[in-house]
């Protein structure tokens, strides 16, 4: 049965429980690779610009956050 919607596919994981699963694997994944402290680190330099919005910073630390994960890399942590 061939699942139409983003919703649907989180709705299945949720209730079988893969949700959490797959959630506490990235997380730790994520500690290991040392992506966590690289975010922080960036958020405390955003924080060092007089008068920062939190929509500014989002914007910096986000964008430069997803730029520490290498292309692909994201399919292969979760195995």
């Amino acid at each position: 049965m061939p699942l139409d919607s983003g919703s649907e596919h989180l709705g299945v994981l949720k209730a079988t429980g893969e949700y959490d699963r797959l959630k506490d694997l990235l997380r730790s994944r994520l500690y290991e690779c040392g992506w966590v402290d690289q975010i922080h680190m960036l958020c405390r330099q955003s924080r060092k610009t007089p008068n920062p919005t939190v929509n500014e910073m989002y914007a910096e630390v986000a964008k430069k956050g997803r730029g520490y994960i290498k292309p692909g890399s994201n399919q292969q942590r979760l195995r």
